[in-house]
């Protein structure tokens, strides 16, 4: 059995658990997200790029944008190094792990959807039939996801 004296001890911690989730969830969304972090790790207050896949055919993540300019969705045919990540459909990149590019492979016509950390939503197409591979930046916080790409158009 309970007192008054439990529930009311019982509430204060729920209020101070909502008022930690509130902060938390105020900071992640005030915190801006900035350009595309190299390398390793990063968390939910840094803002992790992330790279998405719902086409039915495997893309390719790379690790670092290495240019100092460009914004999401900028693309370029030499600003990437590090390791590579082969995503098959519906994968996506570590959420816990920090990927800024998409390759676009050379021959290929890619569909891609953008969505920054604040809303911006917009898709591009790539169309690098006839040309060589393109890596296109994903700034931290933002989504990068393949929606569509093929060989003979561009859909």
């Amino acid at each position: 059995m309970t007192t008054q004296g439990d529930d009311m001890k019982m509430g204060k911690q729920r209020l101070a658990v909502a008022a930690a989730v509130a902060l938390v969830s105020a900071v992640a969304v005030v915190v801006p997200a900035g350009a595309a972090q190299a390398g390793g790790s990063c968390s939910s207050l840094s803002g992790c790029s992330r790279v998405e896949n719902v086409d039915n055919l495997p893309i390719t993540a790379r690790r670092n944008w290495t240019c100092s300019s460009g914004s999401t969705g900028t693309a370029s045919t030499s600003c990437v190094s590090g390791g590579t990540l082969t995503i098959y459909q519906n994968g996506k990149t570590p959420s816990n792990e920090d990927w800024d590019v998409v390759q676009v492979d050379g021959g290929w016509c890619y569909k891609i959807r953008f969505i920054n950390w604040y809303g911006k939503d917009w898709t591009v197409r790539y169309d690098r039939r006839g040309l060589g591979n393109t890596y296109v930046k994903v700034e931290n916080g933002s989504r990068a996801i393949v929606q569509d790409q093929s060989l003979s158009s561009c859909p």
